[in-house]
């Protein structure tokens, strides 16, 4: 009888001891997995916010490849009344000499953006044929109350008109009128602007851009006097029929 006891406690005592190596090494597997996961956690969000920092970063671009055939030739000084039509040197350049078509890249745009809501920075490149050109390099800063307020500075487009700040991109002819043109070649410029959209009430339809240029484009001031330009614009949109009217009054004072 006294070995059966015997033998039936021996018997709990290695199960027990057993039972205990169990959860020791459950416990410690668990804290393994603990661990691990929180280095998943982590590592998650280290990613997270890599790819949070990503997402203010956008890069675009186009290409606009051409051929152009003119009835005259380029090089045309104008001396003789029976020359051909001239080839003017307007957007997209003059033609050469004794040349009267060519294929040629208009536009190789490539354009990087880092939007962080309040602080906005742009580059915009232009490769071409003839080489690479700045577009665009600046920086945009806005208020963080209303958000109604901006203030840019660097190399943009002329606050002047609807035109020259009208993409590229989406404009329906290959290029802008020949009035814009003449004013305001390569329609960049370096400068600062101030720019008031409200977007809430009734002051949301009117919005105003006015700024100090440089006036030579985006060359070296040559002077101390400065451009001013500016412009008071009204959009009225129609939601219902996704249509908006734009208008506005532009101002350009300089040498």
């Amino acid at each position: 009888m006294q070995r059966k006891i015997l033998t039936i406690s021996a018997f709990f005592l290695i199960a027990g001891l057993l039972k205990a190596q169990d959860t020791s090494a459950i416990s410690a597997r668990v804290s393994e997995l603990s661990d691990a996961l929180s280095s998943t956690n982590e590592t998650i969000a280290e990613m997270k916010s890599t790819l949070d920092a990503l997402k203010k970063i956008k890069l675009s671009g186009y290409i606009q490849a051409q051929f152009q055939a003119t009835n005259g030739s380029g090089g045309w000084n104008g001396s003789s009344t029976s020359a051909p039509t001239a080839v003017g040197s307007y957007s997209g350049g003059a033609f050469p000499k004794d040349v009267s078509s060519r294929f040629s890249v208009r536009r190789g745009r490539l354009k990087a953006t880092y939007d962080n809501e309040l602080t906005q920075y742009v580059i915009q490149i232009d490769v071409t044929q003839s080489g690479v050109s700045i577009k665009d390099a600046y920086v945009k800063l806005t208020e963080p109350w209303k958000k109604w307020i901006s203030l840019t500075a660097g190399v943009f487009d002329r606050p002047f008109g609807f035109e020259i700040s009208y993409s590229s991109s989406n404009r329906e002819s290959p290029e802008r009128s020949r009035m814009f043109q003449i004013l305001f070649p390569g329609e960049r410029d370096l400068g600062m602007k101030i720019e008031i959209n409200p977007t809430t009430g009734t002051l949301s339809v009117f919005n105003l851009k006015a700024g100090l240029f440089n006036g030579t484009g985006i060359a070296n001031e040559v002077d101390n006097k400065k451009d001013f330009i500016g412009r008071l614009g009204v959009s009225l949109p129609f939601d219902d029929i996704n249509l908006a009217i734009d208008g506005g009054f532009s101002l350009y004072s300089g040498a």
